[in-house]
C-alpha cells in the first residue's frame, strides 16, 4: 500500500485478501491425527484428552512404562522434560549438596533434604524433661514447658470476625433457653 503522501493520483488502495489462495498448513511435517473434533477418553480412568497423543502419553500414568532413558546412567522418565532435567546432574555442575551422615551427594538440596529421611534418628529432637515428649524445635518445647507443666494459660487468640452476606443481621443470642412456647 502505498503512503497518501507519495500517491502520485492521490488514490489510496485498499489490501484485501485475495480470494482463491490455496493456503498452506503452518506446519507441513507434522502428522496430523483425525479425532473427528471429540475428546479421546481413556478406558482406565475416564479423564479426557484433546487427541490421541495426549492419551498415549497420558497412558505411561497406567503401564508405569518410562521410555525415557538417560544414556548415562540409565535412569527412565516418564516425560522427555524430566529427563533433560535429569541431564544436568551428569553436566559440567557436579553434585554439591552433600549428605552429613552417610556421606551420598546430591546435586538439588530438596533431593538431600528428602533424603534425610532415612536417617531419622539422626534428627536432632528437644525433649521435654518432664514428660519426655520431642519436638523439633527449642521454642516449642520451651512453649509446651511453660504451658502444660507450669501452667501458664496460653495466649488468648484475637480473631476477626467473619464477614457476613450483605443484608443480615447479627442474631444475638439470649441467656432463656427455654423450649416452652407459652410464658
Amino acid at each position: 500500500m502505498v503512503s497518501p503522501k507519495h500517491n502520485a493520483e492521490n488514490k489510496l488502495k485498499r489490501n484485501e485478501p485475495q480470494q482463491n489462495i490455496e493456503r498452506r498448513p503452518l506446519y507441513p511435517n507434522r502428522k496430523k491425527e483425525d479425532d473427528g473434533g471429540a475428546a479421546t477418553l481413556c478406558e482406565l480412568c475416564g479423564k479426557s484428552f484433546k487427541g490421541p497423543a495426549n492419551l498415549r502419553q497420558h497412558m505411561s500414568v497406567h503401564t508405569g512404562e518410562k521410555g525415557y532413558k538417560c544414556d548415562i546412567c540409565d535412569k527412565g522418565f516418564k516425560h522427555k522434560p524430566s529427563l533433560a532435567l535429569h541431564s544436568v546432574c551428569h553436566g559440567a555442575n557436579p553434585a554439591r549438596y552433600e549428605c552429613g551422615v552417610c556421606g551420598k551427594k546430591f546435586t538439588y538440596n530438596s533431593n538431600r533434604q528428602r533424603h534425610m529421611a532415612i536417617h531419622q534418628d539422626t534428627r536432632r529432637h528437644f525433649k521435654c524433661d518432664v514428660c519426655d515428649k520431642k519436638f523439633a524445635a527449642a521454642q516449642s518445647r520451651n512453649a509446651h514447658v511453660s504451658h502444660v507443666h507450669s501452667n501458664v494459660p496460653w495466649p488468648k487468640r484475637v480473631r476477626s470476625s467473619r464477614p457476613r452476606a450483605p443484608g443480615t443481621r447479627r442474631v444475638r443470642r439470649t441467656a432463656d433457653t427455654s423450649d416452652s412456647l407459652d410464658s
